[in-house]
């Protein structure tokens, strides 16, 4: 497949690359196997396993936790497993399934070999990833999480992936912010990257690790950006 494909090539390059597998465009196990056999093989061991929003008609699994329950990830040799966090829901998955879901996703990898992360869906406000990290810990769970940030792109594009998100509470911080919506590109993410920042330095044992950016399409933009940002670090 071309996310196989790309992983590789970026594997070669001397990057370390993260394949992001979805779950619901896998028609059989063998497609699951093949995948999996070709990144192992490239000395590939992390990966992010979503459900994704469009599913193939054909499609043998419903979710990242049917692709975790086949054991697949951990026997070829994955060691780094990520999933998503939705502080802000989910448009295509009511709120009670997707709360069992999460619940059933920790169950898995707190005893799984492998070590587990959550990524964050992007968003701008920090509060709902606040709260999402402390319902986290609160629970006993100790999970890495990444924060998933919104990378520099048109305005259009990314109210478009906003909406197809689900991010209510960010999308109404972004209509309030003029500065956004007038420009021609975002605003960077650095206030959600200092509000993290400043909680995670008054709460020892937060789960933040670091920040994992969205570009849709637009790598060099956020590339350049980071470039030049100096601002705070928040991994543990």
């Amino acid at each position: 497949s071309q996310v196989v494909d790309a992983a590789i090539d970026v594997q070669k390059s001397g990057c370390q690359a993260v394949p992001h597998l979805v779950a619901r465009k896998l028609t059989s196990v063998e497609q699951l196997e093949t995948a999996l056999k070709r990144l192992q093989d490239s000395d590939i061991n992390k990966i992010l396993v979503i459900g994704g929003d469009k599913a193939d008609p054909d499609r043998i699994f419903d979710s990242s936790l049917d692709v975790f329950y086949t054991g697949m990830l951990e026997r070829h040799g994955f060691e780094h497993i990520g999933f998503a966090g939705h502080p802000e829901g989910s448009r295509h998955i009511g709120a009670s399934i997707l709360k069992q879901a999460l619940a059933d996703k920790l169950a898995y990898a707190a005893q799984s070999p492998s070590q587990f992360y959550i990524l964050t869906q992007f968003g701008f406000d920090s509060e709902p990833i606040v709260a999402f990290e402390k319902s986290i810990r609160a629970d006993g769970h100790s999970l890495p999480i990444d924060v998933g940030l919104a990378g520099k792109t048109d305005t259009q594009k990314l109210l478009k992936f906003a909406v197809r998100c689900g991010v209510r509470s960010s999308l109404g911080l972004l209509f309030s912010r003029s500065d956004i919506l007038k420009g021609l590109t975002v605003a960077s993410p650095e206030n959600l990257l200092r509000d993290i920042a400043r909680y995670s330095r008054t709460q020892p044992d937060s789960l933040f690790r670091r920040g994992h950016f969205f570009t849709f399409g637009d790598v060099e933009l956020t590339a350049n950006w980071l470039s030049t940002f100096h601002g705070p670090k928040f991994e543990q």
